[in-house]
């Protein structure tokens, strides 16, 4: 049974190597570059975020990052009400199983119980599977769109809807 706690200084690097291997997965002609990892390390240790890790079998097979949003891609100012679901990944021989669907909801919720009216996330045009996810817990397009900080991995747009 998958279960879902929050994440601890300790999930950080079992977190990193998550994410490292979805890149691999879906993109195996193309390593995810190491200052990519550093960001998603920098991201998970910071103070305004909060995380969660799924656990199968006290294992760690997936994890998801919020925080609060932010105007100029974070760097501005707060964007009152609005939560930004920043990183949410798990382990590609886990996928398909619910598991990215149990960290979306626990985020939905919590980011609810912490008074957002609204969430979105980016994410790229060509993870349909991703897609997917979204659409059943409710998010939509929301019209905006541009090309990825890795221009390689192409155009992402952004998905929103309200709590």
């Amino acid at each position: 049974m998958t279960t879902v706690r929050p994440g601890r200084g300790d999930d950080i690097e079992v977190a990193v190597a998550i994410f490292v291997a979805c890149g691999t997965a879906r993109h195996p002609e193309r390593p995810v570059p190491e200052a990519r990892a550093s960001e998603v390390r920098s991201t998970l240790a910071a103070a305004e975020v909060w995380f969660y890790v799924a656990l199968d079998e006290d294992q760690v097979v997936g994890f998801a990052a919020a925080m609060q949003s932010r105007e100029d891609f974070g760097a501005g100012p707060i964007v009152p009400g609005l939560c930004y679901l920043d990183l949410i990944f798990v382990e590609p021989e886990k996928w398909g199983k619910g598991i990215g669907a149990l960290l979306l909801d626990t985020v939905i919720d919590d980011a609810r119980d912490l008074g957002f009216a609204r969430i979105h996330l980016l994410t790229h045009d060509d993870n349909l599977r991703a897609h997917g996810l979204y659409e059943s817990r409710g998010f939509a397009r929301s019209g905006w769109s541009r090309v990825s900080s890795d221009a390689a991995n192409g155009m992402v747009s952004d998905w929103a809807r309200p709590l």
